[in-house]
């Protein structure tokens, strides 16, 4: 069975980061553990990190807004 894009209906983009080698080691673990790509795995952390992101920002507007 292929596996499905994580992103399909977006267009992608190639960008080259400098990771320390302890961080792309605990990614390449967790793609592992959770049978994705590298690849698959630093782009579904990122956008779960800015999820929790906007979450926090909206959650401090509601806080100053009262």
């Amino acid at each position: 069975m292929p596996r499905q894009r994580m992103y399909d209906d977006e267009e992608t983009v190639h960008l080259s980061v400098r990771l320390p080698s302890s961080i792309i080691g605990r990614i390449k673990e967790l793609a592992l553990k959770n049978r994705r790509s590298t690849n698959q795995e630093i782009v579904l952390l990122l956008q779960t990190s800015l999820e929790i992101l906007d979450q926090e920002q909206d959650s401090k507007e509601k806080r100053s807004s009262q």
